[in-house]
């Protein structure tokens, strides 16, 4: 139970698939325990470390949950996973997914010639297998919920003055303050177009995601220009963290509607 308390927020959007008429490929969302354990042979561990599993890697299903999330239209669901505190995380505090580093950096490295790779093999055990349509539309999902997981973390960002500040200067100097890990700045300029335009259809699309639970106070002109100097901070992260050994540009990355300059 205490495992199941855990790992329920990052399963949420396991259930929408249900919800989406995928039930017959969903009938043993609710066992929890039962998942923890596919992870033993991934993690190394025992019987006895499932609950550690389930305390340290929620977000192994909890990525493979944001996939679902976007193949099933539900992009809202990450937006409140990621509000959403952690249950057990801090002893009297309320920590929510966000503020948690560990919950978007892979357990085992990243491979970042072959980014999700790890959670890529989790799609092929048994009961994954043939959900997603192939290992190329799985790539997809996981890309555009890491795209979005991260405007989420630029959203929570710019709710105060300081952090606003921060993306106005484009300070790389916050790389090391990223929580999510930006594997979307290795997304080729073409596949990020196509994809972006199938999340947001337009530039207002986008800017709706932004700004959800806002109210739409927030001037467009002033959500792009966090857009970019997001964007020249991901990158600063991902490049450091791969040692340079990739040629990073992400002022290739366009947005739908994103104004040039």
């Amino acid at each position: 139970m205490k495992a199941a308390d855990i790992c329920m927020p990052g399963f949420l959007p396991l259930f929408t698939s249900v919800e989406a008429g995928q039930k017959e490929r969903w009938k043993d969302a609710v066992r929890i325990l039962h998942r923890l354990a596919l992870l033993e042979k991934k993690m190394g561990g025992g019987i006895t470390d499932v609950l550690r599993i389930g305390l340290d890697i929620l977000y192994v299903p909890g990525s493979i949950g944001m996939a679902i999330a976007v193949e099933t239209g539900r992009n809202g669901f990450i937006w409140d996973w990621m509000r959403l505190p952690m249950p057990g995380y801090r002893q009297g505090m309320q920590t929510p997914w966000a503020d948690i580093r560990a919950v978007f950096w892979p357990p085992v490295g990243s491979d970042f010639k072959d980014p999700f790779r790890f959670l890529l093999d989790l799609c092929h055990s048994e009961h994954m297998q043939g959900f997603f349509p192939s290992e190329d539309r799985m790539k997809e999902f996981l890309f555009k919920a890491n795209l979005l997981q991260s405007m989420v973390e630029l959203r929570l960002l710019t709710r105060t003055k300081e952090g606003a500040a921060v993306v106005e200067a484009r300070d790389k100097r916050h790389k090391v303050e990223i929580k999510v890990e930006p594997l979307w700045c290795l997304t080729k300029a073409e596949d990020f177009g196509t994809w972006t335009w199938d999340l947001f259809g337009s530039s207002e699309g986008f800017l709706e995601f932004f700004m959800m639970d806002t109210g739409g106070h927030i001037p467009p002109a002033t959500i792009w220009d966090w857009w970019k100097g997001w964007k020249v901070i991901c990158e600063a992260c991902l490049d450091a963290v791969t040692s340079h050994r990739l040629f990073l540009r992400t002022e290739w990355l366009m947005l739908p509607g994103e104004p040039v300059g």
